[in-house]
């Protein structure tokens, strides 16, 4: 038997009924050679079906389709600035967290709201992660807005005991481009 017409012997072992995926009984029957040669001729077959499988597998996951969210906190805060002589203040919202907020002790015995798993970069997270569809954004605000100017917020929060902070409201963010473009097609529908 010629090397060439042993190699297609080994071939049509390994992959016969469409198997991907080489038995023991296929790799024990690959690689026994009556020579160095045909050892090593079957080892290379081998490599050679290896990374065929290593394609199609990675094919397959680029088509995996993002199956789960991600729930994401934020806390408002309150930013001061002065502008043209005029102190004021305005809520921003805080860098996404993963966990809930709590309230803890802050200064002059007043309540606060803190976060200890901050997203520093969500766009690599985001990359790492390619199977979440959409975030969910909560955010929580350390006293309800029509409140957050007066002295009734103070003691509203005071009074209120250690509870857990209950958000204030929640945003969904697309993140699939799937998921992106159905929501874009829905208004032509």
């Amino acid at each position: 038997m010629s090397s060439s017409s042993a190699s297609q012997v080994a071939s049509a072992t390994i992959l016969q009924d469409n198997e991907t995926s080489p038995s023991g009984a296929d790799v024990q029957n690959l690689l026994r050679a009556n020579n160095a040669c045909q050892l090593v001729l079957k080892k290379l077959q081998y490599i050679e079906l290896l990374q065929t499988q290593v394609k199609q597998l990675e094919a397959n996951q680029r088509h995996v389709s993002p199956s789960r969210f991600q729930i994401s906190n934020r806390i408002m805060q309150k930013v001061y600035y002065d502008h043209k002589g005029q102190i004021g203040f305005e809520w921003q919202r805080s860098s996404p967290c993963f966990d809930e907020p709590e309230w803890i002790k802050g200064q002059g015995d007043q309540r606060q709201l803190r976060s200890s798993l901050l997203v520093t970069k969500l766009e690599l997270y985001l990359e790492k992660n390619k199977d979440i569809a959409f975030i969910v954004y909560r955010d929580f605000h350390p006293a309800p807005p029509d409140m957050a100017d007066s002295g009734t917020a103070h003691r509203r929060a005071k009074s209120s005991g250690a509870g857990r902070p209950k958000p204030l409201s929640e945003t969904i963010q697309p993140v699939a481009q799937v998921l992106t473009e159905a929501i874009e097609a829905l208004p032509s529908s």
